[in-house]
């Protein structure tokens, strides 16, 4: 990853600090993702419960660079702006942080929804798109970030509990070009034996339907 850095932009991006204290599976992560931007992109599977968007905003921090968040929803987007609020800047946000995603500032948070439904090419310009819950990004939005990707040339950032491993094949190629080969993961076995999950196990009943039920 050879890109530059804008030193204003990496000075902004220094003021985020996190508050809490890195459970041991996400600080394997931080400490290992540069070796997986040779090729500009670094894929991210954490279960549910490794606290895979402030895992985000501290790579977004450490990369410092301007920076597009995208995500499925409204309620997903405001949960970024949430976790960056209260985790990273003391429970304020500055005003180089938007919702709207042509502002141009440092960092913005939109929806895919939004960036399908708007011209891409007016975008002010990014040189990191994070695509969170990316599991989602197999057909039509697909389409509008490889745009994206091909516009801007930015290092790309995937993160998912649920990569699609069970879509039609055509659909794999598509998720695998937008976001890479997985990198990095965290389990929910690693969850289990830290104690940030609950053990558990999935059991499946099988019971006949009455005349009435069918």
């Amino acid at each position: 990853m050879s890109r530059p850095i804008s030193d204003t932009t990496k000075q902004t991006f220094d003021r985020m600090r996190f508050r809490h204290d890195w459970r041991n599976y996400q600080m394997r992560i931080l400490s290992e993702m540069e070796t997986h931007l040779d090729d500009d992109k670094l894929h991210v599977v954490a279960a549910p419960g490794a606290g895979k968007t402030v895992l985000g905003l501290e790579i977004i921090r450490k990369l410092g660079r301007r920076t597009l968040v995208l995500a499925p929803s409204l309620l997903v987007r405001d949960q970024w702006i949430t976790r960056l609020r209260d985790d990273f800047l003391d429970g304020e946000l500055p005003d180089w942080i938007s919702t709207d995603p042509e502002a141009d500032v440092p960092l913005r948070f939109s929806t895919y929804q939004n960036i399908h439904q708007n011209r891409t090419r007016t975008l002010p310009p990014f040189d990191l798109i994070c695509l969170d819950e990316a599991h989602h990004l197999r057909r039509a939005w697909w389409q509008t970030l490889i745009r994206l990707q091909e516009t801007h040339k930015p290092v790309t950032l995937s993160l998912t509990a649920t990569p699609p491993y069970d879509s039609e094949g055509w659909e794999w190629d598509n998720y695998n070009a937008l976001c890479g080969p997985v990198d990095a993961e965290i389990s929910v076995p690693e969850l289990v034996l830290t104690g940030d999950l609950c053990p558990h196990q999935d059991l499946v009943f099988a019971a006949r339907t009455t005349d009435r039920q069918t």
